[in-house]
């Protein structure tokens, strides 16, 4: 005989059984996706980016199977997707820390040697330096000894001159005393052929005659 508490479960059972398939299998993916980190840990089924399972008709167990196997005549095929939509791009970071200074680098090769500069400021007149040791006696008691001589007109002559006794030679040279002549003169030769004595030789081209001078400056030896 049935009691009211029976007669309410039957109804309730058949009530669940009318219920449509594609709520139960809604509530089973719920189920499932809720625990599917432990379901893909446990079984190496459904390894692609689908899972596939089956759900049982009789009471409402779930279990995976490899892509292309089939369910029971007891089951329902459902699938679903491994991994959800991609998520909004997250903010910027902060900026991590400043990493350490790196180790130097090898030396460059030397430049090319650059301009001159400017000249700098001439620099200040520096100490006077100490006195030099005195020289050797020089020469004294200069003398000039002149000789007057004529060059007659279109000719050239050569003239010598002497220092006087104990004198050497300093010096010498070759003088026109006819100023008034404008004819030229050439002095092709006036220097001195040893120590005491001075060489001249002069010319002309015009039929004047000059008077000339060869003259020797002298000083006392020592």
């Amino acid at each position: 005989m049935e009691t009211p508490t029976t007669v309410a479960r039957r109804r309730e059972s058949r009530s669940w059984r009318r219920a449509s398939r594609p709520a139960v299998l809604a509530a089973a993916a719920v189920t499932v996706i809720a625990g599917a980190g432990a379901a893909v840990g446990a079984t190496a089924a459904g390894s692609g980016a689908v899972l596939h399972g089956c759900y049982s008709k009789a009471d409402g167990a779930l279990r995976l199977i490899r892509a292309g196997q089939h369910c029971k005549r007891t089951e329902v095929a459902v699938s679903w997707n491994r991994a959800g939509r991609a998520g909004p791009t997250g903010g910027i970071g902060a900026a991590g820390p400043a990493g350490p200074a790196g180790p130097a680098g090898p030396a460059g090769p030397a430049g090319g040697t650059g301009p001159a500069g400017p000249a700098g400021p001439a620099g200040s007149t520096g100490p006077t330096g100490d006195t030099g040791p005195a020289g050797p006696p020089g020469a004294s008691g200069y003398v000039m000894n002149e000789v007057q001589f004529n060059l007659p007109g279109k000719s050239d002559v050569t003239q010598d001159v002497q220092c006087p006794a104990n004198t050497v030679l300093t010096g010498g040279g070759v003088t026109i005393l006819d100023t008034a002549n404008s004819a030229p003169v050439a002095i092709e030769s006036s220097g001195p052929v040893n120590s005491t004595t001075w060489h001249v030789e002069v010319a002309t081209g015009n039929p004047n005659t000059h008077t000339l001078g060869a003259w020797v400056m002298c000083a006392t030896d020592g």
